[in-house]
């Protein structure tokens, strides 16, 4: 927690820098130059800091299996994107905004930095709770076993209809080729164990 704010402090510090010198005349010096760059470059190493710290508090259960979820990825693929899209037109684009551009550049190094230090750690996956299906992503969800309906399987994927009618996909394609026969039949065991129906259709395809 200390860290977060931290970090955003020193976020905010470089943005009313920014704003300082986009607003006042004749106040880019290379004091304010140098400034940005320090506070970018340590909004940096205290968002990498962050982020191997968050990597010694994450516990894999026994039962867990490395998983990125669809929405997960797209999400990190739109904000690096973003970062690196208007970080660029910014540096590119006058004196007063160059600044906006140091920071957005710093922003997206971070991000970058930390996906590479989640995905080399194997920050991300699911396991079996008991009554819930766990996926550890940037955040916590859960999906309860009492509010799954029914269990199709197609294309190697479960789609799981939960009791308000949305459908929720496990794409197995996601899971690492050497653990994957366990994370269907742990998955499997799971449904059963909860009293989780699965479609005929599912039930052949599994062998059930």
């Amino acid at each position: 927690m200390k860290l977060i704010l931290v970090k955003y402090s020193v976020l905010l510090a470089a943005l009313c820098v920014c704003v300082y010198v986009l607003l006042i005349r004749n106040s880019f010096t290379w004091p304010m130059l140098y400034l940005v760059l320090g506070l970018s470059l340590f909004y940096i190493l205290i968002a990498v800091a962050g982020n191997l710290s968050q990597t010694q508090k994450t516990s894999k259960k026994a039962n867990s299996f490395v998983y990125y979820t669809p929405g997960l990825l797209t999400k990190k693929a739109i904000r690096i994107g973003g970062y690196a899209i208007a970080a660029g037109i910014l540096l590119f684009s006058g004196i007063k905004v160059l600044l906006f551009g140091i920071l957005l550049l710093a922003m997206l190094l971070s991000e970058l930095a930390g996906l590479w230090i989640s995905l080399k750690n194997d920050l991300y996956f699911l396991y079996f709770d008991g009554k819930a299906l766990v996926f550890q992503q940037d955040q916590v969800s859960r999906i309860f076993a009492t509010h799954i309906r029914e269990i199709e399987y197609r294309y190697e994927i479960f789609y799981l209809t939960l009791s308000n009618n949305q459908v929720k996909m496990v794409e197995t394609q996601k899971v690492k080729e050497s653990s994957r026969a366990d994370f269907i039949k742990e998955f499997v065991n799971w449904a059963l164990t909860n009293d989780i129906p699965f479609t005929e259709e599912a039930k052949g395809k599994l062998k059930i």
